[in-house]
């Protein structure tokens, strides 16, 4: 059985979380491409105003114990493409754990994240984002490709399975 690359919202912002399926090493790499939201709980993605979402991580740089990356969320807002640019820094000592920083007039605005648990073949994760200013905290569950029913249903007992993560995922609905 293939594990999840969860990604979950910190309890308090900027504190990794940290659960039993939570890996011990998580190179930045294995985030990089594009990402298409296959179920998720997060209500931007529910309301059926924007369709198709999909996150890309490109661009990794390194600066010292600094990685970044770019982080561009795509979607169509009544069949016209949109996108939220921000960067991503991973933590220092938790590799685990991000921060999301908006560009543009967004730059105001952050999120944390964390991995949790992942996929050796990175085929498909699970993000959870903290709340913004803007948004709600929510869940996603991404895949480089199609996202088979088994697996779904994998993803959703490894998350019901834990009393932190179970919680957090209520009301996860597939995408078309």
């Amino acid at each position: 059985m293939r594990w999840a690359l969860v990604v979950l919202a910190s309890a308090c912002a900027g504190v990794p979380l940290r659960v039993v399926s939570t890996p011990a090493a998580l190179p930045a790499e294995a985030l990089e491409g594009t990402w298409q939201v296959r179920a998720t709980n997060f209500p931007m993605w529910l309301d059926g105003t924007r369709t198709a979402p999909s996150f890309t991580y490109s661009h990794l740089r390194r600066d010292g114990e600094e990685v970044r990356f770019d982080d561009t969320v795509g979607y169509l807002e009544r069949g016209v493409p949109g996108t939220i640019e921000g960067v991503d820094t991973q933590h220092p000592s938790v590799a685990t754990h991000f921060t999301w920083r908006g560009r543009g007039l967004l730059a105001l605005v952050s999120s944390e994240w964390d991995v949790v648990a992942l996929d050796p073949a990175g085929q498909w994760a699970v993000i959870a984002f903290t709340p913004t200013l803007f948004t709600p905290a929510g869940v996603d569950v991404v895949a480089r490709g199609a996202l088979d029913d088994d697996t779904l249903a994998r993803v959703r007992a490894l998350l019901d399975a834990d009393p932190v993560l179970g919680p957090m995922a209520r009301g996860l609905t597939r995408l078309p």
